[in-house]
């Protein structure tokens, strides 16, 4: 005994532990409520392993997959949303409602949540998305999201289900592997809280130099004065393209939405939605598809038809694999448009009264009964 409390290898799997209990009680993520709880993950793009971890319940599952429209972020009180709107309808009809939408939902984290849907063998995903939720080809994968939904890739529950995804395509084992330990390991998974915290008390510009490709979202963006800019992907391009777009675009201010890459992104969509259909369908899960809405002046010209070319060309594929789908652009009025595309309280209530027939008849069709 004396031997091993002398031996090197002793005090280094001491310090381990140590540091792993230490990271496991400081680490925010643990206190994050579960979907099951809360409408929507109040952490932003932080903390999804455990939003995710919800109690099965004993009730049939309902997921909504959307992008910040569904997250609601400009509308303080959650329970206005929409998303709430349709868990309080569910719940008086005997089902569980849980809200997966997050503000950029990148093409990898669809995917993902597709897996986690087939895996708690949900009754109904209804999907509410928009074009550039479809990244070009070369950046599905597991480096590209900013948020740590990667990290459920890690879950070995997910890895029978791994070869039909096409964010694995273009990762390696070791992208795996890192997201297998950070989820495993609380003191692994630090490295992350800390590179947020000090990314979130560095100036903006110095950012890179700590962060690298990623920016953290959220209050580091206040000098930007307009709090529904959030930046997820600071490679150059995507920066200028998404802050030029979205900065000045509130209320009474006219700014052309635009499909940049329109091809590209309709390549991946052809690529990942036969894998989202043939996952759900294994499951039992049933699939609703809505194009979500875009303010009237969003787009014109050149960008309109770029954005009406993917919507038919997508359409035509979603409906001849058994799927519903509704093109819902143009369902909210212009003047419940806080930006080009979040609208606010008003809006939600509108957009809440035209998915909840869409939903129960998706049900009817296809989703199992309480």
């Amino acid at each position: 005994m004396t031997r091993l409390v002398r031996s090197a290898f002793f005090w280094f799997a001491a310090l381990l532990t140590l540091g792993e209990l230490a990271a496991w009680r400081t680490l925010p993520y643990r206190l994050v409520p579960t979907a099951d709880v809360a409408i929507r993950n109040p952490l932003k793009h932080r903390g999804w392993p455990e939003y995710l971890d919800a109690s099965e319940g004993g009730r049939p599952l309902v997921v909504l997959i959307s992008n910040s429209q569904g997250v609601g972020a400009e509308v303080d009180d959650p329970h206005k949303i929409y998303a709430a709107a349709l868990r309080r309808h569910l719940s008086a009809k005997g089902y569980a409602f849980e809200n997966w939408s997050m503000g950029g939902l990148r093409t990898t984290e669809v995917e993902l949540l597709t897996l986690e849907a087939a895996r708690r063998r949900a009754v109904q995903v209804l999907m509410i998305l928009t074009v550039n939720n479809f990244d070009p080809p070369a950046r599905v994968d597991l480096k590209f999201p900013f948020s740590d939904l990667t990290l459920v890739a890690g879950s070995p529950a997910h890895w029978t289900r791994l070869s039909g995804t096409r964010f694995m395509a273009r990762s390696s084992f070791e992208d795996l592997a890192v997201a297998f330990v950070e989820l495993s390991s609380s003191l692994a998974r630090s490295r992350l809280a800390v590179t947020d915290l000090v990314a979130a008390r560095v100036p903006l510009n110095a950012q890179p130099l700590i962060v690298g490709r990623e920016v953290r979202p959220g209050p580091r963006l206040d000098g930007l004065r307009d709090p529904d800019v959030s930046m997820y992907f600071p490679s150059r391009d995507l920066t200028e393209q998404e802050l030029g777009r979205r900065r000045g675009a509130r209320r009474g201010k006219v700014q052309e939405w635009v499909a940049d890459q329109a091809d590209l992104r309709l390549e991946t969509f052809r690529a990942v939605y036969p894998g989202i259909r043939a996952r759900l369908a294994e499951s039992g899960t049933s699939l609703t598809w809505v194009w979500n809405p875009i303010a009237p002046s969003a787009a014109a010209g050149d960008a309109l038809a770029a954005r009406d070319r993917f919507i038919e060309a997508a359409t035509t594929l979603i409906e001849d694999s058994g799927a519903t789908c509704h093109d819902m652009t143009g369902v909210i009025e212009p003047e419940h448009f806080e930006t080009l595309g979040h609208f606010d309280e008003d809006g939600h209530r509108e957009f809440a009264q035209v998915l909840l027939p869409v939903v129960d008849a998706a049900l009817r069709g296809g989703g199992r009964a309480p």
